[in-house]
Order: C-alpha cells, then structure tokens, then sequence
C-alpha cells in the first residue's frame, strides 16, 4: 500500500511536472512567433490531424472520394503502363560457388560475439530474419 501511494505521488509530479514544461513551451512559441514564425508554425503543423490515405483522385471528368473507386482507378492505371514480360528469354545463372574449407570451428563464443554486433535498426538479410531477433 505504501508503495501504491509512493507510486500515486511520483505519477502525479511527473504529470504537473510534464504540463508545466509544456505550458512554459508553447508560451516561448507564442511569445517569440515575431522572432521565429517558422517554430509557431512546425507546431502547429504537428498538432493537424490529417486522415491518411490516397486523396479525392480525378478520372476524366469524374471526381473520386470512395475508396473502391479509388483502388478500381490506380488499378486501371497501373495495368495500362506495365508490361508483361517474357519469360522464356531470361538467362539461366550458371555461377559455380568457391568450396568452403572442411576445418571451419564454429564456436559458442564466437556466435556471441557476431550476434552482439548485429545492428537492430538495419533490415533482414538473404535469411530474412531481422537483426532485432
């Protein structure tokens, strides 16, 4: 319960203190919006709630809001510039791979050490397991 109440009081501090700093902020971007017009308006830009999505497309002299139509419009357009290629004239790969020596030693440690330099930020490998794993 002491815990409960301990927890209760820091939450709370940190709210007040959070609400503050962020009353003391946007009365810095009010105050110098003369000075820095360009901070006023990243602020404000950051506070628009625009929806996501494709927006109202114009086919012909049609006007299109509804998704379905949306999709059915890209769809018709992106069929009509794409081509479909010929298979049967793409060149086989005959690349020989080099022979792997038989004495590699792979060890725990060294596993480790490889694992913990992995960066977790870059993308799959040819395993298409992420780095993050």
């Amino acid at each position: 319960m002491v815990d409960r109440e301990r927890y209760r009081k820091a939450r709370n501090t940190a709210t007040n203190t959070i609400q503050s700093e962020y009353e003391k902020s946007l009365a810095d971007i009010i105050g110098n919006i003369k000075t820095d017009p360009r901070k006023f308006h990243h602020f404000i830009k950051s506070k628009r709630c625009d929806p996501v999505g494709v927006p109202v497309l114009h086919d012909n002299d049609h006007t299109l809001h509804a998704d379905v139509d949306k999709a059915h419009c890209l769809n018709t357009y992106f069929s009509s510039v794409f081509t479909i290629e010929n298979t049967d004239t793409v060149p086989s790969c005959q690349m020989e791979c080099p022979k792997m020596e038989n004495n590699i030693v792979i060890t725990a440690a060294g596993v480790r050490k490889l694992l913990a330099n992995l960066d977790g930020s870059k993308s799959t490998g040819p395993d298409e397991l992420s780095p993050r794993v």
